[in-house]
């Protein structure tokens, strides 16, 4: 059986996190599709937690679990789709930064399902 997997944006977009618990932190968003993002220079997170991400034209930070934690690197899933305009603006992201060295991409790595 095979899942369909949303294509992934590539972005570097620093964002802020909020843990259920109030606490904030800060990571980088290295790839988005609709329903979520790759999230690198986190802190440890656990598979099930619940976190909120601060993106751009949202109003209110965008709920998501944690799908899996691997090293450097977490993939969340959002509560609700987020829309196309938000994934466009966060696409941006990474002209905002021409220099950036795009390390944490890592392909290998298994995404969201």
């Amino acid at each position: 059986l095979m899942l369909y997997r949303n294509h992934r944006c590539p972005c570097d977009l620093p964002v802020k996190i909020t843990l259920r618990d109030g606490q904030t932190c800060t990571g980088v968003i290295i790839n988005i599709s609709p329903w979520g993002v790759r999230l690198a220079r986190v802190p440890p997170m656990t598979p099930g937690e619940h976190i909120f991400i601060t993106l751009p034209s949202i109003v209110a930070p965008a709920e998501a679990e944690v799908r899996w934690s691997g090293g450097p690197y977490v993939g969340v899933r959002f509560a609700k789709q987020v829309d196309t305009r938000t994934i466009a603006l966060v696409r941006k992201s990474v002209s905002h930064r021409p220099n950036a060295k795009h390390s944490d991409w890592n392909s290998k790595l298994r995404e969201l399902r």
